[in-house]
């Protein structure tokens, strides 16, 4: 089940002017409003979030296994259990953020997930008929993102998916564009600009050609884009 609402407060992380901004870290006070967070700072998150559910949904049939890496309070693990219903499978939902496994667990029970708490650099990818990168690669050094790529690639099935979704270099009006989203959600000018700040130096933004470019390099054959809202997109990549 999707992380149900009860289970989380609203995000006031930067709401108060701090001595020093630090950076940004997964840690319990962003596991706490993480929900609050990401549906008020990245446009279309919850469409994201049901559709993956929906393309994976797609594509699985009874014991095929599924890598949810970055896996946060496991909102994608539970859109795709919404939409298989009682299909026999296998998720493997990882998480580099304690807190996050932590939560995940609370929020999805359910005996065909199994929920680790590792750095994904780590993860041994076997077996996949699909893999999810919602949100996550941006988070992953430059240096290491292509080897990453190539792992998930060489331990994914033959026709088997890789949902791959970040923020993107974009255009100065689409910046414009997400700030305005950002304060329409009810965010101020000091919380946005102190959680840019604690940003900085942890989230590394590519061009949408720089993924297709190591998608293709890696080995897989269909690439597309299925979701943009402004910088934000999400790409199905096909071994």
């Amino acid at each position: 089940m999707i992380e149900p609402t009860q289970n989380y407060r609203r995000d006031e992380i930067y709401r108060a002017r701090l001595d020093a901004v630090e950076d940004f870290v997964f840690d319990n006070k962003v596991t706490e409003v993480f929900p609050d967070m990401i549906r008020r700072s990245v446009p279309g998150y919850e469409t994201i979030v049901e559709m993956i559910g929906v393309i994976v949904g797609q594509h699985l049939h009874a014991e095929d296994r599924i890598f949810d890496l970055g896996c946060s309070r496991g909102a994608i693990t539970g859109s795709i259990l919404n939409v298989v219903g009682d299909l026999p499978c296998r998720i493997h939902a990882v998480d580099s953020s304690e807190s996050m496994i932590n939560q995940a667990v609370a929020d999805v029970q359910d005996t065909r997930v199994e929920f680790q708490c590792e750095d994904i650099r780590k993860t041994d990818v076997e077996d996949a008929q699909a893999v999810i990168l919602n949100l996550v690669l941006q988070f992953v050094p430059p240096e290491h993102r292509t080897a990453l790529i190539r792992k998930i690639f060489e331990g994914t099935n033959e026709g088997g998916l890789l949902v791959l979704t970040e923020k993107i270099q974009s255009t100065r009006n689409f910046e414009e564009l997400h700030l305005r989203f950002k304060r329409s959600s009810g965010y101020s000018e000091l919380e946005i600009e102190q959680k840019r700040t604690a940003l900085e130096a942890v989230m590394k933004l590519e061009s949408l050609s720089q993924h297709f470019s190591r998608l293709r390099a890696v080995g897989y054959r269909r690439i597309s884009t299925w979701f943009r809202c402004l910088n934000w997109v999400s790409v199905l990549a096909y071994k």
